[in-house]
């Protein structure tokens, strides 16, 4: 991989990769490329293998959130998932923080308990009316594809 790389022959790194099954040079590779197609059948191939962090960040620069969501849940990570959602799909908020007090019920039903559902108190969490409400105009703008030279204009 490193000898195919030095000399500039990508794609020979990338079957070379595939081979070893080195998911996190792939993912670098991917990235690098911008190479959409590559990276969301990596984040399945991780998925699969129980990379759960590489299929996250593939699932995450596809802007695929809803699939960052199911990732952290299948992970039982449903604190980060109902963060995760507040933050880039506030839609998504009421069945995330459901299946985290699901999975904090297992351990605790005091935590369980304590766990809110933000849209329920819109005085205690003001910006999730906000966030509701720009959320279809940030799916809107996410969906157009940028050339990168056009980069500074968006970030």
């Amino acid at each position: 991989t490193d000898l195919a790389l030095m000399g500039g022959k990508i794609m020979l790194a990338k079957d070379c990769m595939k081979k070893i099954n080195d998911l996190n040079g792939l993912l670098l590779l991917y990235s690098s490329l911008g190479d959409k197609a590559g990276m969301a059948e990596l984040a399945e191939l991780a998925n699969k293998e129980g990379k759960t962090n590489i299929s996250f960040i593939c699932y995450f620069l596809l802007h695929d959130f809803d699939k960052c969501i199911s990732t952290l849940q299948s992970a039982k990570r449903g604190a980060e998932a109902a963060l995760f959602a507040k933050t880039y799909c506030p839609s998504k908020i009421t069945s995330a923080v459901q299946t985290w007090k699901e999975e904090a019920s297992q351990t605790s039903k005091a935590v369980s308990e304590a766990i809110i559902d933000p849209t329920e108190f819109p005085e205690i969490f003001p910006d999730v009316v906000a966030a509701l409400s720009l959320e279809p105009a940030l799916i809107e703008r996410d969906s157009k594809e940028r050339p990168a030279n056009q980069y500074t204009h968006w970030a």
